[in-house]
C-alpha cells in the first residue's frame, strides 16, 4: 500500500483530522502528544505565525523518537 493510502485510512478511520498551531514549541509538543494519546494519528500543523516551520521541525523530531506508530503524519500547509 503507498503511504498516501495509509494516511487517507487513517484519517477516515479515526474520522477527524486536527489542524492547530500555537507559536510555543511546548504547548505545540503537548498538543501533538495529546492527540497521539487519544488515538489520532494523523494531524495537520499550520502555518500560521512566525515560529511555525521550526516548531513543525521540532514536532517531526519528536514523533520520530517518541511516536511508534504506522502513520504520524503531518501537514505543513500555508
Amino acid at each position: 500500500m503507498h503511504k498516501n493510502e495509509k494516511i487517507i485510512q487513517a484519517i477516515t478511520h479515526q474520522g477527524v483530522l486536527p489542524l492547530y498551531f500555537h507559536p510555543e514549541e511546548t504547548t505545540s509538543l503537548s498538543i501533538m502528544e495529546s492527540l497521539y494519546r487519544a488515538g489520532i494519528r494523523v494531524i495537520e500543523y499550520t502555518n500560521r505565525g512566525r515560529q511555525a516551520m521550526k516548531n513543525f521541525r521540532s514536532l517531526k523530531k519528536s514523533a520520530q523518537k517518541k511516536i511508534p506508530g504506522p502513520v504520524a503524519g503531518y501537514g505543513y500547509g500555508e
